[in-house]
């Protein structure tokens, strides 16, 4: 028998169905292991629980090149019509065409959290919080970032298990 991890999804309906019942028998040997549908759910099921790669690192997409960026490096991202600029330990800044909700997607959710609709942060690297409205964070870097009012809710829950 073949190694699930080597099963493709199958589509039943692939092949056309015979006219008469007399081929039906052919027809259903003609998928082989494929066309039992507990082979197939058996193969989906461990495909599924494979431990998937981490990756730890993230590209940023320069003019010529894809820089290859530790994703525990990012300190903050901010929007820029249209643009990201993003902010690393050692006081890099990258511009990169994507939004700030395309990096928003990529980046972990357990890790990165956006404060505020032009501002995405490494929630590892805050430095401090000051209360107010909806407050503003210091990062490691020095900056300062307000989160708006309406998440400012959501992000202390980040840090209350």
């Amino acid at each position: 028998m073949e190694k699930l991890e080597n099963v493709p999804l199958f589509n039943f309906f692939s092949k056309k169905p015979p006219a008469k019942a007399a081929d039906i028998i052919e027809y259903e040997k003609s998928f082989g292991d494929y066309g039992n549908v507990e082979y197939q759910l058996r193969a989906f099921l461990e495909n599924i629980r494979k431990p998937q790669p981490i990756l730890n690192k993230i590209a940023l997409p320069d003019k010529e090149n894809l820089l290859f960026v530790p994703i525990k490096d990012i300190i903050r991202c901010e929007a820029i019509v249209g643009y990201t600029n993003i902010y690393t330990n050692g006081g890099h800044k990258y511009t990169c065409s994507k939004t700030v909700k395309e990096y928003e997607d990529l980046l972990p959710p357990t890790t990165f959290f956006r404060v505020h609709s032009s501002h995405l942060i490494n929630l590892n690297l805050i430095k401090k919080y000051f209360k107010g409205r909806g407050g503003y964070v210091e990062m490691e870097d020095g900056s300062i970032i307000e989160v708006a009012n309406r998440r400012k809710e959501q992000f202390l829950a980040c840090f209350c298990a």
